[in-house]
């Protein structure tokens, strides 16, 4: 008795430890607010900061443009003001009941519940992500303005599962649809749960999945791949793994991310996973050697066309506690990579840069990242260099109590009046309308040899990554 007591004893001391370990090296003593402004770097517009209760617009100064009360896990805001988020019954990190859009004042313009009976209650089930029409990921492209009103929603969801060959235990299945905006009609698109054997488990993946069931994905991010210089569906030419249309996803318990085909191909099944980067990073695999070990990763997305570095593969590596087996890192990293050769292109790694859960990552017209640092509620700009241009901090600034899931800078021009006046990034980063009969810059320049001018990739930056560690996790 007195072996075991001590054996508690010492297991109880050393996860204070740790944990105390991971407090410290994640308390941003600059303290709450604006703490860093450069205004000759900085991607100047407003910044869309997520809560699981509210949203709310801050301008470069920190100050406080608007609030909604809406739960944002995420919240995203649209031309003309209006912000989309959930609410309802649920839990936000599982799902939520509602899929709600308010207007600039707060008024609801729309809302969605019709997608599963949960405890006799219709529920839209939905969960991190969503997206509407004319725009991939959800935050400013050129070029590709998200619809505000009309169209359709695309929407990852949940269904219950029951699959004996995956689990014991029934599954928390994810499942992407659409829902049209006018008629209220959702489409399922994918079902996870179907699509198992593409995602490359191991047997002893497998076994532990089969054991445990439930949440075993935990998806946490859905978009379009959208225009991009890989595939071009209307002449054919290219890859078409990376059609337009075709999702991509990120699992935050596998490890995985993968894109889904969404198109009528002779090569692939629509719903068929296409392309994936984990769950393997052992050396010798092309994810380990040219990647490093990912961990618990939020937010992967393909930069949209028309920002520096499109078409590349950029996502928030979260380190913490993930995989199967369960493997942990106590720093995170942010990652920018070609999909087709999974080549590193840009990265950003600094001391006390750590994030257990939710985060995002967004590229900036100029070339600079937005990045949010979820579970300590600092967000900050950093430049290609790496150098931080802009930091606030919503709340405490330490580890497990902050709470921004994801924060977005928004164009000036989609805020009403644009309060604090900045310049329109269309004035900025958008190549105006050529005069009829005129040509355009990319005409003169190389349009005869049938090239398109294109903003540059950002070049390599920030801290050099170091190898990821891979330690399985304490019993």
């Amino acid at each position: 008795m007195k072996t075991r007591q001590r054996k508690f004893t010492l297991l109880s001391l050393v996860s204070s430890l740790s944990l105390l370990v991971i407090l410290a090296a994640c308390i941003h003593l600059a303290g709450c607010g604006l703490s860093v402004y450069n205004p000759a770097k900085a991607c100047k517009g407003y910044t869309l900061i997520s809560n699981n209760e509210q949203a709310k617009l801050l301008d470069m100064q920190g100050n406080i443009i608007k609030t909604w009360k809406i739960n944002s896990f995420p919240a995203k805001m649209f031309p003309g003001g209006s912000v989309m988020g959930q609410g309802g019954f649920g839990v936000a990190r599982l799902e939520l009941s509602q899929i709600v859009q308010l207007d600039w004042n707060g008024n609801e313009e729309w809302k969605f519940t019709d997608w599963d009976e949960v405890d006799g209650v219709m529920s839209a089930r939905v969960h991190h992500d969503f997206q509407r029409d004319g725009n991939p990921v959800g935050y400013y492209a050129p070029g590709q303005e998200p619809q505000s009103h009309g169209g359709k929603v695309l929407v990852l969801g949940r269904l219950d599962t029951v699959d004996p060959e995956i689990s014991k235990v029934p599954l928390l299945d994810d499942v992407v649809y659409e829902v049209d905006w006018d008629t209220g009609v959702a489409t399922q698109l994918w079902k996870a749960s179907e699509h198992f054997d593409e995602l490359g488990f191991d047997e002893e993946a497998k076994q532990l999945i089969y054991n445990g069931g439930g949440d075993y994905l935990h998806v946490n991010s859905l978009s379009r791949l959208g225009p991009n210089k890989w595939y071009d569906p209307e002449t054919g030419e290219g890859d078409p793994r990376f059609h337009p249309d075709n999702l991509i996803m990120d699992s935050r318990e596998s490890n995985i991310i993968w894109i889904v085909n969404m198109a009528e191909s002779e090569d692939y099944e629509v719903g068929e996973v296409v392309w994936r980067v984990g769950p393997d990073y052992s050396p010798g695999t092309p994810e380990g050697d040219k990647l490093g070990q990912i961990i618990g990763q939020h937010h992967a997305h393909m930069i949209p066309k028309g920002l520096p570095g499109e078409g590349n593969i950029l996502l928030f590596d979260n380190g913490g506690l993930a995989g199967y087996p369960k493997l942990a890192r106590t720093y995170s990293r942010i990652l920018e990579f070609d999909p087709t050769t999974l080549d590193l292109v840009w990265s950003y790694q600094s001391p006390n840069f750590f994030s257990y859960y939710i985060s995002s990552a967004q590229r900036l017209p100029n070339g600079n990242t937005l990045i949010d640092e979820g579970s300590t509620g600092r967000i900050f700009e950093v430049t290609p260099g790496g150098e931080i241009v802009w930091q606030y901090i919503d709340g405490a600034g330490i580890q497990m109590l902050g709470s921004v899931y994801r924060a977005y800078r928004v164009p000036p021009e989609w805020v009403p009046g644009n309060p604090a006046g900045y310049t329109p990034w269309s004035e900025l980063y958008e190549e105006p309308e050529p005069a009829e009969g005129a040509s355009s810059p990319g005409e003169e320049a190389g349009a005869a040899e049938g090239e398109e001018a294109s903003p540059p990739a950002p070049e390599p930056g920030g801290t050099p990554l170091q190898p990821a560690e891979q330690v399985p996790a304490s019993p």
